[in-house]
């Protein structure tokens, strides 16, 4: 009979915790039957949002970026600030916004005008539409009066971008002037300081970066981003001067895919053809922050895992680039054709609404 020592022992005991933390949190006790588990959190669903969330009623938890929402309660005291760039149904701005408080402010950026009503309509069903502003504008590197955007059509919208080339083989997309801003000039403006970023805007990350230097640069929130791997800067280097940007900035980097720390050189060498999850923040100095994430990860994923034993789908994604990307990553051929290098983020889409 082999026995186990001490480590062992501790190691199989952690795993069983986790296991049996994933087990609890699957189902959602809602006594009016009424609304959706988004999260682990009672949400009630607006039809504008069911084509990128469960609809209400259903108890069983949909796991959305589930280890982004941990981090972002984490660091969040109850009169901080919250900025949600590219909120699109408004999920993270709704959860944010409730955790924080009514002492707490959250400031959600999307330049589709149908995510930001789908956003409205769901903070207005789950009562914090008084918490969060909602700012119909792009995020890029300076502030302009207009800049064209295309907006994609139904659960594509996400993908809206400034970038023409999403256009192509799209004929429904709907070209239209929205107002760029920059974040420097925003908080400067509204005299904002943001504790915490997330960052969704389909492969502006690096343009969001110049036009936030100053921000960046006094404050360091921490930054919470999908990145869109060679879209971004329409080449393979893109990536990689994003990363070194920021870690110019004083931010320490750290791959959400798999909750370690890694420098600009290996996040893009990992992440530069395909949707990744990064986080950037001083707070990764903490050695013990960063053992918490690891098991947030490792929670997280059996979550996805049990969550897909009942449904049949595996829902949400590891770090944050979600099930969508999920999809994407395993890859094919077929749907890599219709679109042109660098919009992969287009063609996990895709796939799904086949």
């Amino acid at each position: 009979m082999a026995f186990l020592g001490g480590q062992e022992m501790q190691e199989q005991r952690s795993e069983v915790g986790v296991l049996e933390h994933a087990a609890s949190a699957i189902m959602l006790r809602d006594p009016d039957g009424r609304s959706s588990n988004i999260n682990g959190e009672a949400m009630l669903i607006p039809k504008s949002c069911e084509y990128f969330l469960q609809p209400a009623p259903n108890p069983v938890r949909y796991c959305y970026k589930g280890l982004v929402l941990r981090i972002l309660r984490s660091l969040l005291e109850p009169e901080g600030v919250f900025f949600d760039l590219g909120t699109t149904t408004g999920v993270f701005s709704v959860q944010i916004a409730k955790h924080l408080g009514e002492a707490g402010r959250v400031y959600a950026f999307d330049a589709c005008q149908r995510s930001l009503t789908a956003a409205r309509e769901l903070s207005e069903l789950n009562g914090v539409s008084d918490r969060i502003t909602f700012v119909p504008s792009c995020v890029g590197e300076f502030s302009d009066d207009v800049v064209d955007f295309y907006m994609l059509p139904g659960r594509l919208r996400a993908a809206s971008s400034c970038d023409p080339a999403i256009a192509l083989g799209q004929p429904l997309v709907e070209k239209q002037e929205v107002p760029l801003v920059a974040l420097d000039d925003y908080c400067e403006e509204f005299d904002l300081t943001p504790d915490c970023i997330k960052v969704d805007i389909e492969g502006s990350e690096l343009a969001f970066v110049d036009g936030a230097r100053s921000l960046l640069a006094s404050a360091r929130p921490t930054l919470l981003f999908e990145t869109h791997g060679i879209t971004m800067g329409r080449s393979t280097e893109g990536l990689l001067h994003f990363g070194e940007r920021l870690s110019q900035l004083g931010y320490i980097l750290m791959d959400l895919e798999t909750a370690q720390l890694v420098s600009a050189e290996e996040y893009a060498r990992r992440n530069e053809a395909k949707i990744g999850s990064l986080m950037a923040s001083t707070h990764l100095a903490d050695r013990a922050f960063v053992k918490s994430i690891a098991v947030w990860l490792r929670e997280e994923l059996h979550l996805q895992e049990a969550v897909g034993e009942i449904s049949g789908y595996r829902s949400g994604g590891s770090g944050d680039s979600g099930r969508y990307a999920d999809v994407f990553n395993r890859g094919s051929d077929k749907y890599r054709r219709r679109f042109p290098p660098g919009w992969g983020h287009l063609r996990q889409y895709d796939v799904l609404c086949q």
